[in-house]
């Protein structure tokens, strides 16, 4: 009798599990979705139920977490948007809205791209008015609302809950405002980009950090960003410093010391690099936006000097034997054996602009190992430095499938959801 009794309280919880979907759901399951999605699931979604019964079976469940990336949107708008926004501001913080740095990324993702693009694309990601819903009013003057503001995607973060944001995203040229049509200034004109750098050349990239300073700033950031190298990390005070710039003093407080034994270090690195920059600039209008400038467009600008933005050559009284930026040619002097281990460099080791930088960027080998440093965090452990343990056996493991999926996120992020150091 208690044996029959048993097979039909079996049999019962069978057929509810059949019913309901997801009573023999594993609780461990819910989570690795979660993670990957950035956000609670709810249970009750059947798409979600779909997704959870197929990662059951231990064969299907890289397939399941895929299928979860493309079909449920909070992928897109969770976890990939906070993974960029976090590159994208210097506070690093995931609460700044959508910007054109952050949907570029989602548009990467979305289309499987090479992730190096983010460095070595000539392209934005923007919203398609013809696949916005009627009666979402999204502002999309190329002027006013793109190279002038961040208007346009402001909107598009505001009516998040009534877009799939991943599905208006298309790629749009990178552009900038060249001077006035005929001289006059009611009359913009629209150019290509110049020295496209990708996301080094984004509006964002440049409100964020080719405002005011000596262009040290981008430099400082694309380390930190890209190749989760704080410049104290990168600092070599054995290096070449033959490119420091003259506001740089080499006898600070009276002591010449303190300048080869602190200052040198990361001014060795960051003035080789800074003249990738050198003809960049962003300039601040009334409305709290911008335009970003560059110099062989902009020569009769009050902050341009023959083409390179006056700051690179500010207080040259300083220490006028220093170095004089004329051009924008930048040399690589992090190549000495500690810099050499950390950053894997492939090429180049020097060039000139922004494009030939962020390819030397993409093509190290820090730049994988940081993709996937900064994925484990996004997924697995968001309260931890992204600049602490870099390189250690989970990240060479992620970045290593990384670099065979030809650097596709959308991959790094399954593959680091369902690893095992993620729970």
């Amino acid at each position: 009798m208690i044996t029959q009794l048993r097979n039909i309280t079996l049999l019962s919880v069978m057929i509810m599990s059949v019913v309901l979907g997801y009573a023999q759901i594993s609780s461990q399951d819910v989570k690795v979705l979660e993670r990957l999605l950035g956000s609670k699931v709810s249970l009750n979604n059947s798409e979600i139920q779909q997704i959870l019964n197929q990662m059951r079976d231990p064969a299907m469940r890289k397939a399941a977490l895929r299928r979860a990336t493309y079909n449920l949107d909070v992928f897109y708008e969770v976890s990939v948007k906070n993974f960029a926004t976090r590159m994208a501001v210097r506070s690093e913080e995931v609460s700044s809205p959508l910007n054109d740095f952050s949907a570029t990324v989602i548009g990467i993702v979305r289309d499987n791209l090479d992730a190096r693009q983010m460095l070595t694309g000539n392209f934005l990601y923007a919203a398609n008015p013809t696949l916005i819903p009627a009666g979402i009013n999204i502002r999309n003057n190329l002027i006013n609302d793109r190279l002038n503001s961040n208007n346009h995607y402001l909107d598009i973060e505001n009516n998040l809950y009534r877009l799939n944001v991943a599905s208006i995203l298309v790629q749009v040229p990178q552009e900038v405002l060249d001077v006035p049509v005929n001289n006059n200034p009611t009359i913009n004109n629209v150019v290509p980009n110049p020295d496209p750098g990708g996301l080094l050349t984004s509006y964002t990239w440049g409100r964020e950090h080719l405002v005011a300073g000596t262009n040290r700033r981008p430099v400082e950031y694309a380390l930190r960003s890209f190749l989760c190298t704080p410049m104290e990390l990168a600092a070599d005070t054995l290096a070449n410093d033959s490119h420091v710039g003259r506001d740089i003093d080499r006898n600070p407080g009276g002591d010449p010391n303190r300048y080869l034994t602190t200052c040198k270090g990361c001014h060795t690195i960051m003035d080789g690099f800074r003249g990738a920059f050198a003809m960049w600039n962003f300039a601040m209008n009334n409305n709290g936006g911008g335009i970003l400038v560059h110099g062989s467009l902009h020569r009769n600008r009050l902050d341009i000097n023959n083409g390179i933005a006056r700051k690179m050559n500010q207080n040259a009284n300083v220490y006028p034997d220093g170095f004089p930026t004329t051009n924008d040619s930048w040399i690589n002097y992090a190549t000495r054996p500690k810099n050499a281990e950390i950053f894997g460099w492939k090429g180049p080791y020097q060039g000139n602009g922004v494009g030939s930088f962020a390819t030397l960027l993409a093509q190290s080998d820090r730049f994988p190992i940081c993709m996937a440093k900064r994925v484990f965090n996004e997924v697995c452990a968001r309260s931890q430095s992204p600049y602490k343990d870099v390189k250690n056996s989970v990240t060479e493991e992620l970045a290593r499938k990384f670099v065979e999926s030809n650097y596709n996120l959308r991959e790094l992020f399954i593959e680091t959801a369902s690893h095992e150091a993620c729970k």
